[in-house]
């Protein structure tokens, strides 16, 4: 899943890896959209730190991930359906 140049996307946690590039530390999340459940597919996300509003991201938390000029923005929890 290509991230959009600009909106949001809602996913699903798989997993959660914490990374630093240069001093810059980053969150590499490996998420589920609806769009990919039937066809077992899954997407990596590399996410700034500061771009997270959750203290921790955790397995099976549902997220809306902000894109803008195809660069996550924000990581914000996403209220079930």
């Amino acid at each position: 899943m290509p991230g959009p140049i600009a909106g949001t996307v809602r996913a699903t946690v798989l997993d959660v890896q914490r990374t630093t590039i240069h001093g810059d530390e980053y969150l590499d999340l490996l998420v589920q959209t609806a769009e990919q459940v039937p066809n077992n597919e899954a997407s990596r996300v590399r996410v700034p730190v500061h771009a997270c509003t959750m203290s921790t991201l955790t397995l099976g938390d549902v997220v809306a991930i902000e894109f803008l000029m195809g660069q996550v923005t924000r990581v914000t929890p996403s209220p079930h359906p």
